[in-house]
């Protein structure tokens, strides 16, 4: 008659080993475990979503965008900024609440007349900030910042005007800036800008005057002759 022996009771090394692994089946029924690994998992999928669509922003922005930077050192910097204050008919309700500005700044013109009196113009710009305009079917992004650094020279603000469109539309910009080239040469073509030494180079010294006859200045007898033939002579010497 066969007998089976009996059971050999687990030594301590067995209870030793068992409790030496995580017990993980009893984590995860444990409904805090859960909940807390199940946030943290859509934290970190957040966090990665947001450095994903951060990164292809910048990706799409640089493929998809052109920018154009004019400091106010620059020539072209008045010329955008009036060209930028003209008024343009509505195209559209859509359009015209895009590029409506909100935030202006004024600077003031003084000119000298012919009996000696001075005409003020207030002329309202473009503040600060960022606006959107349209130009020749395209819409534009205009971003004017002031530094804050200074000129040395002057004491004022650097200041920068940013041109921002889609990249099939970079070529308005040639046109853009023609066309601002047109307004400026037009507002003075009657009139002579005077200039002084600034520094290295030459400024604009006060508002361009208006042209007068060369027999309305007074001077000495033959001064007149002279200065006429050698402007006359300077020209000819151009050909």
């Amino acid at each position: 008659m066969s007998t089976t022996p009996p059971p050999i009771p687990p030594g301590p090394g067995a209870a030793a080993a068992s409790s030496s692994f995580l017990p993980l089946d009893t984590l995860f029924s444990n409904p805090l475990f859960a909940g807390g690994l199940g946030l943290a998992s859509l934290g970190y999928a957040a966090t990665l979503a947001r450095r994903v669509a951060i990164r292809s922003g910048a990706l799409l922005k640089r493929r998809l965008l052109v920018s154009l930077e004019v400091s106010k050192n620059d020539d072209a910097y008045p010329m955008l900024l009036a060209w930028l204050s003209l008024h343009r008919p509505p195209a559209g309700r859509i359009a015209t609440a895009l590029t409506r500005v909100h935030d202006l700044s004024m600077r003031t013109a003084r000119r000298p007349l012919g009996n000696g009196e001075v005409a003020t113009t207030f002329l309202l710009q473009p503040g600060y900030g960022r606006h959107v305009v349209r130009f020749d079917g395209a819409y534009l992004a205009v971003h004017r910042e002031r530094k804050a650094s200074a000129n040395l020279n002057t004491g004022e603000p650097f200041e920068t005007l940013t041109l921002t469109t889609l990249y099939a539309h970079r070529h308005i910009f040639e046109a853009l800036f023609t066309e601002a080239y047109a307004l400026s040469a037009k507002a003075g073509e009657d009139r002579t800008p005077v200039l002084s030494a600034s520094g290295t180079g030459w400024a604009p010294f006060g508002e361009a005057r208006r042209k007068r006859p060369l027999g309305s200045v007074i001077l000495d007898k033959g001064v007149a002759e002279r200065v006429l033939g050698d402007v006359r002579e300077f020209w000819g010497a151009r050909e």
